[in-house]
Protein backbone atom coordinates (compact mmCIF):
# COMPACT_ATOMS: atom_id res chain seq x y z
CA UNK A 1 0.00 0.00 0.00
CA UNK A 2 2.59 2.39 0.25
CA UNK A 3 4.32 1.39 -2.42
CA UNK A 4 1.29 2.51 -4.37
CA UNK A 5 1.24 5.95 -2.42
CA UNK A 6 5.01 6.32 -3.64
CA UNK A 7 4.40 5.24 -6.72
CA UNK A 8 1.32 7.90 -7.50
CA UNK A 9 3.00 10.67 -5.89
CA UNK A 10 6.26 10.08 -8.22
CA UNK A 11 4.25 9.74 -10.83
CA UNK A 12 2.38 13.38 -10.08
CA UNK A 13 5.88 15.22 -9.77
CA UNK A 14 6.91 13.39 -12.94
CA UNK A 15 3.40 15.10 -14.77
CA UNK A 16 4.27 18.37 -12.90
CA UNK A 17 7.90 17.95 -14.30
CA UNK A 18 6.76 17.94 -17.75
CA UNK A 19 4.16 20.26 -17.43
CA UNK A 20 7.33 22.72 -16.33
CA UNK A 21 9.34 22.03 -18.58
CA UNK A 22 7.00 22.59 -21.60
CA UNK A 23 5.51 25.59 -20.00
CA UNK A 24 7.94 28.88 -21.83
CA UNK A 25 7.30 30.74 -18.69
CA UNK A 26 7.70 28.54 -15.70
CA UNK A 27 11.14 27.19 -17.36
CA UNK A 28 12.20 30.75 -18.07
CA UNK A 29 11.06 31.89 -14.31
CA UNK A 30 13.12 28.56 -12.66
CA UNK A 31 16.25 29.79 -14.98
CA UNK A 32 16.38 32.99 -13.45
CA UNK A 33 18.54 33.63 -9.84
CA UNK A 34 16.77 34.35 -6.74
CA UNK A 35 18.38 37.62 -5.95
CA UNK A 36 17.03 41.15 -6.40
CA UNK A 37 19.17 42.42 -8.99
CA UNK A 38 19.03 39.26 -11.07
CA UNK A 39 15.56 39.66 -11.04
CA UNK A 40 15.75 43.02 -11.93
CA UNK A 41 18.14 42.69 -14.75
CA UNK A 42 15.70 39.99 -15.98
CA UNK A 43 13.06 42.27 -15.98
CA UNK A 44 15.01 45.41 -18.12
CA UNK A 45 16.04 43.01 -20.54
CA UNK A 46 12.11 41.84 -21.12
CA UNK A 47 10.82 45.40 -21.47
CA UNK A 48 13.54 47.35 -23.39
CA UNK A 49 16.11 45.12 -24.35
CA UNK A 50 14.11 42.52 -26.19
CA UNK A 51 12.58 45.18 -28.16
CA UNK A 52 15.51 46.61 -29.46
CA UNK A 53 16.83 42.82 -30.01
CA UNK A 54 13.59 42.46 -32.54
CA UNK A 55 15.03 45.97 -34.26
CA UNK A 56 18.36 44.92 -34.64
CA UNK A 57 17.05 41.13 -35.85
CA UNK A 58 15.17 42.52 -38.71
CA UNK A 59 18.08 45.23 -39.33
CA UNK A 60 20.46 42.32 -39.50
CA UNK A 61 18.92 39.34 -41.00
CA UNK A 62 16.41 40.95 -43.45
CA UNK A 63 17.53 45.04 -44.21
CA UNK A 64 21.24 45.03 -44.79
CA UNK A 65 21.36 41.65 -46.38
CA UNK A 66 18.67 43.54 -48.77
CA UNK A 67 21.32 46.89 -49.53
CA UNK A 68 24.62 44.90 -49.69
CA UNK A 69 26.06 45.91 -52.91
CA UNK A 70 26.19 43.19 -55.35
CA UNK A 71 29.50 41.40 -56.54
CA UNK A 72 29.67 42.97 -59.95
CA UNK A 73 28.49 46.29 -58.64
CA UNK A 74 31.79 46.29 -57.13
CA UNK A 75 33.88 45.12 -59.55
CA UNK A 76 32.58 47.61 -61.86
CA UNK A 77 33.69 50.24 -59.64
CA UNK A 78 37.14 48.52 -58.80
CA UNK A 79 37.80 48.29 -62.53
CA UNK A 80 36.77 51.69 -63.36
CA UNK A 81 39.16 53.93 -62.35
CA UNK A 82 37.62 57.02 -63.69
CA UNK A 83 34.22 56.00 -61.40
CA UNK A 84 36.26 55.79 -58.36
CA UNK A 85 35.76 59.41 -57.77
CA UNK A 86 31.84 58.53 -56.56
CA UNK A 87 33.07 56.20 -53.90
CA UNK A 88 33.45 59.09 -51.43
CA UNK A 89 30.10 60.56 -52.25
CA UNK A 90 27.42 59.21 -50.23
CA UNK A 91 26.22 56.58 -48.56
CA UNK A 92 25.14 54.83 -51.50
CA UNK A 93 26.31 53.15 -55.19
CA UNK A 94 25.28 53.96 -58.14
CA UNK A 95 24.46 50.14 -59.75
CA UNK A 96 22.68 51.43 -62.80
CA UNK A 97 25.76 52.90 -64.20
CA UNK A 98 26.95 49.14 -63.58
CA UNK A 99 24.64 47.07 -64.98
CA UNK A 100 24.29 46.97 -68.63
CA UNK A 101 21.40 45.09 -68.92
CA UNK A 102 23.04 41.92 -68.55
CA UNK A 103 21.69 41.47 -65.08
CA UNK A 104 18.24 42.06 -63.75
CA UNK A 105 18.36 44.51 -61.44
CA UNK A 106 16.03 45.36 -59.18
CA UNK A 107 16.47 49.53 -58.91
CA UNK A 108 17.04 48.95 -54.90
CA UNK A 109 18.96 51.10 -53.01
CA UNK A 110 22.98 49.66 -52.70
CA UNK A 111 25.16 51.30 -49.78
CA UNK A 112 28.71 50.82 -49.88
CA UNK A 113 30.55 48.51 -47.79
CA UNK A 114 31.43 51.12 -45.48
CA UNK A 115 28.33 52.09 -44.45
CA UNK A 116 26.80 47.99 -44.44
CA UNK A 117 30.05 46.73 -42.68
CA UNK A 118 29.35 49.11 -39.92
CA UNK A 119 25.95 48.18 -39.50
CA UNK A 120 26.92 44.96 -39.30
CA UNK A 121 28.80 45.24 -36.49
CA UNK A 122 26.60 47.13 -34.57
CA UNK A 123 24.33 44.79 -35.02
CA UNK A 124 26.63 41.94 -33.60
CA UNK A 125 28.16 43.55 -30.79
CA UNK A 126 24.05 44.85 -29.67
CA UNK A 127 23.55 41.05 -30.28
CA UNK A 128 26.95 39.67 -28.31
CA UNK A 129 25.80 42.53 -25.41
CA UNK A 130 22.28 40.87 -25.42
CA UNK A 131 23.66 37.26 -24.98
CA UNK A 132 26.59 38.50 -22.32
CA UNK A 133 23.69 40.57 -20.74
CA UNK A 134 21.34 36.90 -20.01
CA UNK A 135 24.22 35.64 -18.42
CA UNK A 136 23.99 38.19 -15.55
CA UNK A 137 20.16 36.64 -14.27
CA UNK A 138 20.59 32.95 -15.13
CA UNK A 139 21.47 29.96 -13.82
CA UNK A 140 24.26 27.84 -14.22
CA UNK A 141 23.98 27.37 -18.32
CA UNK A 142 24.07 23.82 -19.70
CA UNK A 143 27.07 22.29 -21.51
CA UNK A 144 25.32 22.54 -24.63
CA UNK A 145 24.53 25.93 -24.10
CA UNK A 146 28.27 26.86 -23.08
CA UNK A 147 29.26 25.19 -26.45
CA UNK A 148 26.30 26.95 -28.18
CA UNK A 149 28.14 30.40 -26.54
CA UNK A 150 31.76 30.03 -27.69
CA UNK A 151 30.43 29.28 -31.03
CA UNK A 152 28.17 32.26 -31.15
CA UNK A 153 31.79 34.24 -30.57
CA UNK A 154 33.54 32.59 -32.97
CA UNK A 155 30.93 33.49 -35.72
CA UNK A 156 30.61 36.96 -34.34
CA UNK A 157 34.35 37.06 -34.16
CA UNK A 158 34.93 35.94 -38.01
CA UNK A 159 32.12 38.39 -39.07
CA UNK A 160 33.43 41.34 -37.22
CA UNK A 161 36.85 40.93 -39.02
CA UNK A 162 35.07 40.31 -42.40
CA UNK A 163 33.35 43.15 -41.72
CA UNK A 164 36.22 45.42 -41.06
CA UNK A 165 38.53 43.88 -44.03
CA UNK A 166 35.50 44.59 -46.42
CA UNK A 167 35.08 47.99 -44.97
CA UNK A 168 38.94 48.20 -46.54
CA UNK A 169 39.40 46.67 -49.39
CA UNK A 170 35.31 47.49 -50.90
CA UNK A 171 34.77 43.72 -51.71
CA UNK A 172 31.62 41.37 -51.30
CA UNK A 173 30.64 40.28 -47.83
CA UNK A 174 30.45 36.81 -48.94
CA UNK A 175 32.29 35.13 -45.21
CA UNK A 176 29.37 37.57 -43.34
CA UNK A 177 26.57 36.31 -45.53
CA UNK A 178 27.16 32.78 -45.31
CA UNK A 179 27.85 33.18 -41.71
CA UNK A 180 24.05 35.42 -41.18
CA UNK A 181 22.01 32.12 -40.83
CA UNK A 182 24.52 30.30 -38.21
CA UNK A 183 24.26 33.42 -36.32
CA UNK A 184 20.83 34.01 -36.16
CA UNK A 185 20.06 30.28 -35.24
CA UNK A 186 22.57 30.22 -32.47
CA UNK A 187 21.18 33.42 -31.47
CA UNK A 188 17.96 32.23 -30.85
CA UNK A 189 18.28 28.84 -29.60
CA UNK A 190 19.54 30.25 -26.21
CA UNK A 191 16.84 33.38 -26.34
CA UNK A 192 13.15 31.95 -25.14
Amino acid sequence: MVTSYVQAYEKNIDIQNREIAFDKHLREKANVKETSEAQQRHKFQKKWLSLIKNIVMIFYFALIPAVVTPDWCLEYYDIHAETRKHLSDGLDLECKKANDGDVIYSDILKLKPQVTATLDIICLLYLSAFRVFKWTWTEKPTRMRVFQNYIFGLCVVVCIIDSIWRAMTFEYAFVNNLLRPVIVFLFFSSIR
